[in-house]
């Protein structure tokens, strides 16, 4: 099992959004980001058609990805583990699983997140990779290094890049409701299977780890 952290582990979205309230009155975007309407909009938008909207090309991508870590650093205490979520690893764990994270925010932020809320332990691995579009070919290296078949592999996510990175990889993808993404766009890049919750997630997980259980014993 691999998991994305921000806005699947890790409620960091409002911190984004403090952050592009920044930028749009910096750069004289208009946009209006006390909109609770326009938000939720946002939450259909890709992650290209967002920098799009808002004008930030490419290039000025990892300066602002380090500002956002900045920020969000300085205010961890206050970032939630979504509820339910911490329980649903520990079930993980205790089933056997491996459980593991690729995130593009920083390894330091994530393993001291982690051990704020006493959920280090969960996880045997936390990769982090500055490429927000180079996600498929991490993936690859992650089964090809744990010697497993792509069927064994679960990702976990919240946005349509991790359902395009999924499928360019071959391995399963489930979408989570809570985080960037919301249902609507998580539908339309056809994700494997959409969750509401930790609890659904952790029934979802049972049910492919029995599954594959199924199909080992044929083989």
């Amino acid at each position: 099992m691999v998991f994305d952290f921000d806005g699947t582990l890790a409620d960091t979205f409002s911190y984004v959004i403090k952050y592009l309230k920044k930028i749009t009155i910096k750069e004289g975007i208009d946009v209006d980001l006390e909109n609770n309407e326009f938000i939720e909009e946002m939450m259909n938008y890709h992650v290209r058609d967002l920098l799009k909207r808002f004008n930030i090309s490419l290039v000025r991508v990892p300066k602002i990805l380090r500002e956002v870590r900045r920020v969000m650093y300085k205010d961890i205490d206050e970032i939630e583990m979504f509820e339910g979520m911490k329980d649903a690893l520990a079930e993980m764990k205790n089933m056997g699983l491996d459980l593991g994270i690729l995130t593009s925010n920083s390894k330091r932020f994530v393993e001291t997140f982690l051990k704020s809320k006493d959920a280090a332990q969960f996880f045997d691995f936390v990769h982090s990779e500055g490429n927000l579009f180079g996600k498929d070919r991490v993936l690859k290296k992650l089964v090809k290094k744990t010697g497993l078949k792509k069927s064994e592999v679960v990702y976990v996510g919240d946005e349509a890049r991790d359902i395009e990175a999924c499928k360019k990889a071959g391995i399963t993808c489930i979408s989570v409701e809570w985080g960037f993404n919301n249902k609507y766009a998580l539908d339309e890049h056809e994700a494997d299977y959409i969750v509401d919750s930790p609890e659904e997630l952790l029934l979802k997980i049972k049910y492919l780890n029995e599954m594959e259980g199924r199909e080992q014993e044929k083989d």
